[in-house]
């Protein structure tokens, strides 16, 4: 996909709504703010967005108090950056949609986007 120079890759919002297994409904735009929130922290040793290495694999707008979940994969299990990473994914979150904010990583295998190298 097109985008331009510098900027997030735009997804269909078709996409984000399979990407995020989420339903449409009214958090959808906060969900948007988030991950173009998120396109800014890269990947200290690939040096590439977060985003574009899709380490994002859910976002899900806290309601009535509950805290705003992100779930993400790293590139490798024992990432030395891990804490640096979680840290930076919940400021950068809160920033937009203020705490309470919760990181979950997931035990899943991180794979490349097709096409990304």
């Amino acid at each position: 996909m097109g985008r331009p120079a510098g900027g997030p890759r735009k997804l269909p919002r078709e996409s984000l709504l399979i990407w995020s297994g989420m339903t449409i409904h009214s958090n959808l735009a906060k969900v948007d703010e988030v991950m173009t929130a998120l396109y800014d922290i890269h990947d200290p040793e690939i040096g590439m967005s977060i985003v574009d290495l899709d380490l994002i694999k859910h976002v899900e707008i806290g309601a009535d108090g509950a805290p705003t979940e992100i779930k993400m994969v790293l590139t490798t299990p024992f990432c030395p950056w891990a804490g640096e990473l979680i840290q930076t994914v919940k400021a950068k979150t809160e920033e937009v949609v203020g705490p309470p904010v919760k990181v979950t990583l997931l035990a899943d295998r991180w794979e490349p986007p097709p096409g990304l190298f």
